[in-house]
């Protein structure tokens, strides 16, 4: 996987994702992974899922301001199963979990 800014920008080509792309896709897929997860704990079969991430960015110098994970889920069970699923799989998931109760980062030299 390559890290990149945007061409033009500090140097950047364009030739992979950004950080701020990265931290969408470990939440996008961190939690897709979990509804599997907790569909097989529940005994649901998932038929259709679609993980869509938006991540806003605010501020001087620029900082995450939040994110927002589209789900569209569709299960071989009721509604009730469905929401008893996705109540799951956000209360398990380990990435936005983690980002939703905050965690202290350490910067090091090495």
């Amino acid at each position: 996987m390559v890290a990149d800014r945007r061409a033009g920008s500090a140097g950047g080509l364009g030739l992979g994702l950004s950080g701020g792309e990265l931290m969408a896709l470990a939440l996008g897929a961190g939690y897709f992974n979990q509804l599997h997860f907790s569909a097989e704990a529940l005994g649901i079969e998932i038929s259709d899922a679609e993980v869509d991430v938006r991540v806003d960015f605010d501020g001087d110098p620029l900082r995450v301001a939040g994110a927002t994970v589209d789900v569209r889920l569709a299960v071989e069970g009721s509604e009730a199963d469905k929401a008893r699923l996705l109540e799951h799989a956000e209360r398990e998931s380990t990435i936005s979990g983690s980002v939703v109760n905050g965690f202290p980062v350490s910067i090091s030299q090495g």
